[in-house]
């Protein structure tokens, strides 16, 4: 019985110790970890009595869930939610397939290490099937689910409270408590509408003076950290185009959403949704094709005023399921990786962003529209920076992820330049980044308009959701 009670003890500790590494909650006698032990104590108490093969899958799954999950916290602070897996495990295995250095994490030793020892000590285990052992674990373990979802009918699923949950509880808890709230998704909907539907907060006073020219280019840039938009590297400026430009537009510092973990500005700024950390989940997984009937999307409200609408992403369609939402949107054209011709350069991230403005800037040439309105997400500054190799300024040979990420944004500077230099001159301009990257402590992000005939010379800090305000608080001003 006593060595039963140990190896209960050695299984449920591991996850109070791996509970502590993904979110640093300080040490492990915080009473902070009581739920994360007593549910790993009760849930492991009910594995124990299963036949001893069982028992050594639950142990194999636990490690392998355990790596995966040390991977995807030695890069993101948020906690890994279904939905995200789900959508976006494609991007996960090409970013592990090409990067190999993402295994060599020496913390992925600690469940690899506690799965050997399990396997060894489960060699001379016996289960305990009694009813009286069962029902020490089994009857808390099931007070313990019951007495946390009780609430479940009237509470959809919100991110937030996803957060809260896995950090409070663990990641078992937070994901049932994900797929039990997710059900609802008449008040998903409902609730994402009303967001949509509230009116748009009036424009900063010094914006008020912005008028919209026949030309507007959108552009939502990869990862473009506030600092090195306005630093320098090795001497150099890291954009000294977008720097060249700055006396003349209106430079906003943001204060991000989200921490190198996207905040789904594109459908933000297409639907005009602004609690983004609430609904997360809604954006690309819950909605249905009728959704998007419900809503005026920023592109039919240009169409409205005569322009024609094209949206263009040099990466997959599926990648966060971006097929369905731009196929509603109303766009006149829409272009993903597998509608651009395969002779571009394609990258670790799809076609690389000087080669999708250029594919950009010849569709435009071929429909010659009086009014046009582009929307372009770009990705070469997007981890792990491999276009920041290929580019050698400002660092010739850089050394480090970060010396990466400089020239990948230096790149992307040079494709900006581009855009600017072969579309009209009295076009509006609007830059903004989804997310900040890993890279900087500074976690601001960037908002930058710029109209050569608009002279705005504005500089401001605003939260991430007025990205969204200003920008169809501008096309909806009469």
């Amino acid at each position: 019985m006593l060595k039963n009670i140990l190896f209960l003890l050695f299984c449920s500790i591991e996850t109070v110790i791996l509970h502590n590494i993904w979110f640093q909650k300080g040490p492990l006698v915080d009473l902070d970890y009581t739920l994360v032990w007593l549910f790993a104590l009760c849930l492991w108490g009910a594995v124990l009595t299963l036949p001893r093969p069982l028992i050594a899958v639950a142990f194999i799954g636990q490690a392998l869930t355990a790596v995966l999950l040390t991977i995807w916290h030695s890069h993101f602070d948020n906690p890994l939610s279904l939905f995200v897996i789900f959508q976006q495990y494609r991007e996960g295995l090409t970013f592990a397939t090409k990067v190999w250095t993402t295994f060599l994490n020496p913390l992925l030793l600690l469940p690899i290490g506690f799965l050997i020892a399990q396997l060894i000590w489960l060699r001379y285990f016996t289960p305990q099937k009694s009813w009286q052992w069962r029902s020490i674990f089994y009857v808390p373990l099931l007070v313990l689910l019951g007495g946390s979802y009780h609430t479940f009918n009237r509470l959809p699923f919100t991110n937030m409270d996803f957060k809260a949950y896995t950090k409070a509880m663990g990641y078992v808890q937070g994901w049932i408590y994900e797929l039990m709230t997710s059900y609802d998704k008449k008040v998903i909907i409902e609730k994402t509408l009303q967001s949509i539907h509230q009116p748009t907060q009036p424009l900063p006073p010094e914006l008020q003076k912005v008028r919209l020219p026949e030309h507007i280019y959108l552009v939502q840039v990869e990862s473009l950290d506030y600092v090195a938009y306005d630093g320098e590297a090795d001497g150099k400026k890291i954009m000294p185009f977008l720097q060249s430009l700055a006396p003349q537009s209106a430079v906003y510092k943001v204060r991000p959403l989200s921490h190198f973990c996207s905040a789904n500005a594109d459908f933000s700024l297409m639907s005009k949704l602004t609690n983004n950390e609430e609904l997360y989940a809604a954006m690309y997984w819950m909605l249905p094709k009728d959704f998007y009937g419900q809503f005026t999307s920023l592109p039919q409200k240009l169409k409205s005023k005569g322009y024609r609408t094209s949206f263009f992403h040099g990466y997959i369609k599926g990648f966060y399921n971006r097929e369905i939402p731009y196929s509603h949107y109303g766009f006149d054209d829409v272009y993903f990786l597998e509608d651009m011709p395969q002779e571009l350069n394609s990258g670790e991230m799809g076609i690389d962003d000087v080669e999708a403005i250029d594919f950009a800037l010849a569709k435009n040439k071929e429909t010659q529209a009086e009014k046009q309105f582009d929307f372009i997400i770009t990705l070469s500054s997007h981890s792990n920076y491999e276009v920041g190799v290929r580019n050698s300024e400002p660092y010739a040979a850089p050394k480090n992820d970060r010396e990466k990420y400089i020239n990948a944004i230096n790149y992307v500077d040079k494709a900006l330049e581009k855009l600017l230099k072969n579309t009209p001159e009295d076009s509006l301009y609007i830059f903004y980044s989804d997310h900040p990257s890993n890279i900087n402590a500074d976690k601001n992000t960037l908002l930058f308009i710029y109209g050569q005939a608009q002279n705005l010379a504005l500089q401001g800090t605003i939260d991430f959701p007025g990205i969204t305000e200003i920008v169809h608080g501008l096309v909806e001003q009469k």
